[in-house]
């Protein structure tokens, strides 16, 4: 594979440790001076590599191992979160979260911070974890929605899925993350279409049935929710929609009557109903992403040499920030610890040291 940055002049050829002509790989995204690469296992398995790659695309290193890509398809479990410049991968196989960032140095062109993921908040017991749903169950004919995040909504990711060792075909439920993907909580019974508006500072929801006749909000973070009827005669249910941007406040519920076939739109303007604008000494509060990466004094919240501290609506509020909303965001720089390196290619971590890769796999033979 030849990569070029330069508009197609020159060209130079990439340096990914398991790809020739017999793999199939595909690139997964192209954003922020990071690629993300998949390359499949030998013999066609639906499973392979994710790779990273440096700044300038160039040089990769493995990121993530059995990262499904089921053959014949395009349904892969991959998606990436629209905040804080980070990206999450949900692997629904080895139950883990994979946390990458771009970094600024060419140096440190990135660093890779695997943790597993934690039990949803008021579950206990042994191998239950939670089973995010994705394209491939979609795919699958499980009545489930994409994971959903937005730019202006900091730290808000909504997915469907299962607490459990694995993934599961009944209808699964909604669990909702403030903090980027690091903690989920279920937030509603049962499989739902959902929007995230007023920049995170409303959840709007429709059952994901045939004939619903309810719509759901939430201004505090899906901890309360109410529930508006906005018809009295059913109709066949295709679709809840909002502005892009998760901005606005104003949605449009889609569908058909069951007799007639005839299309109806119902529009709904919440901003009727939350009236007052949220107050900037009085309804928010900081929020730090990547506190749980550290727990060294004055370190927590630094990731890649930076930490970033953002203002949200308190969860008690009933205000809204309002469509010309900014997010409040303030960044520092920090010191950078081991967990912000990787080993350089042709090299791997062994005993806290990177060592080449000939020399670790004669030391595990001597073993």
């Amino acid at each position: 594979m030849m990569i070029s940055s330069d508009g197609g002049t020159t060209w130079d050829e990439a340096h990914i440790p398991t790809i020739n002509g017999d793999r199939f790989y595909s690139v997964m995204d192209m954003s922020d001076g990071l690629i993300f690469m998949h390359v499949d296992n030998p013999g066609d398995t639906g499973h392979g590599t994710l790779y990273t790659s440096s700044s300038d695309g160039l040089i990769y290193s493995e990121s993530l191992k059995h990262h499904l890509y089921p053959n014949g398809n395009t349904a892969h479990d991959f998606y990436k979160v629209n905040l804080l410049l980070l990206f999450v991968s949900f692997h629904l196989v080895a139950h883990l979260l994979r946390f990458i960032c771009a970094s600024a140095s060419k140096l440190l062109h990135c660093s890779a911070y695997l943790s597993l993921l934690v039990q949803p908040t008021g579950w206990v017991g042994e191998g239950c974890y939670l089973q995010i749903h994705n394209k491939y169950s979609i795919h699958r004919n499980i009545n489930a929605r994409l994971p959903h995040s937005t730019k202006s909504a900091v730290g808000v990711v909504l997915v469907h899925g299962h607490v459990a060792s694995n993934l599961q075909t009944t209808d699964p439920d909604v669990y909702l993350s403030t903090d980027g993907g690091y903690n989920f909580r279920k937030v509603l019974d049962g499989p739902h279409v959902y929007e995230i508006a007023d920049s995170g500072g409303l959840l709007v929801a429709v059952p994901l049935e045939d004939y619903p006749n309810q719509v759901k909000f939430s201004t505090d973070e899906g901890h309360c929710w109410h529930v508006y009827q906005f018809t009295s005669d059913p109709i066949k249910f295709t679709g809840l929609l909002t502005e892009p941007g998760g901005h606005s406040m104003t949605f449009s519920i889609w569908g058909y009557h069951r007799d007639t076939k005839k299309w109806t739109v119902n529009v709904i303007d919440f901003s009727k109903i939350i009236h007052r604008h949220c107050d900037a000494e009085n309804d928010y509060e900081p929020w730090i992403p990547h506190l749980s990466l550290s727990k060294v004094e004055g370190r927590q919240g630094c990731l890649l040499g930076r930490k970033e501290e953002f203002k949200k609506i308190k969860a008690g509020s009933w205000c809204r920030n309002g469509y010309s909303h900014v997010v409040d965001r303030r960044e520092e720089k920090c010191t950078c610890s081991e967990e912000d390196y990787e080993c350089d290619y042709g090299f791997v971590l062994l005993l806290d040291c990177c060592l080449l890769l000939n020399l670790c796999s004669f030391l595990h033979e001597i073993q």
